[in-house]
């Protein structure tokens, strides 16, 4: 943590990652964290490409070969209160 924020104890006592006290009337911020992998398959001769996506506090994956796809899914995991 470089920014010196304790964490909020509406937060569960801190275990919530990226989840900190900003101030008396300032909201409190939840990160979700990502990891993203687009590779082209090997012999491919168009553009095309595929990649995978981790919610990492989850451990949901998903596969896309479009980006609305990948976009639908990271949106579906910062709307859901149940991954933070």
């Amino acid at each position: 943590m470089t920014s010196g924020l304790s964490p909020d104890l509406a937060c569960d006592g801190g275990a919530t990652p990226g989840c900190y006290l900003l101030g008396m009337n300032e909201s409190v911020r939840v990160e979700q964290l990502f990891v993203v992998r687009i590779w082209r398959e090997a012999g491919a001769r168009d553009r095309s490409f595929r990649g995978s996506v981790v919610h990492v506090s989850t451990e949901r994956r998903t596969y896309f070969s479009e980006l609305a796809d990948l976009v639908e899914f990271v949106r579906l995991h910062l709307e859901s209160k149940d991954d933070r």
